[in-house]
């Protein structure tokens, strides 16, 4: 993204004018609901807990539980203070709202 490339910050990059041109950054709504709010999906997993989510959905359309297997896994280690200001998350929290709310995420 040459958004990532023009900012020199987290707080920049989530603030740039041009965020609102990338779709892959719309909250996750827009993806599976219709124009009322109404799920367009059967089930949806949650990132954090792939594993047990993906037996789920192995299951339901019934085939054998396979794990998900880590591959291409960063050797760079997490950020030793975190990236995220109060501002930030007051930022995420409203644009991301519907999300939050829709999929049970504390705000």
């Amino acid at each position: 993204m040459k958004i990532f490339a023009a900012t020199n910050s987290f707080s920049e990059f989530i603030r740039h004018p041009d965020i609102a041109s990338e779709p892959a950054l719309d909250p996750q709504c827009d993806f599976v609901c219709d124009s009322d709010g109404e799920l367009l999906v059967d089930y949806i997993g949650r990132f954090e807990q792939l594993d047990a989510d993906m037996a789920v959905v192995y299951d339901r359309i019934g085939i054998p539980n396979n794990s998900i297997t880590h591959r291409n896994k960063s050797r760079i280690g997490l950020p030793s203070k975190p990236i995220l200001t109060d501002d930030d998350l007051d930022f995420l929290a409203k644009k991301y709202e519907p999300d939050f709310t829709r999929f049970g995420y504390d705000i």
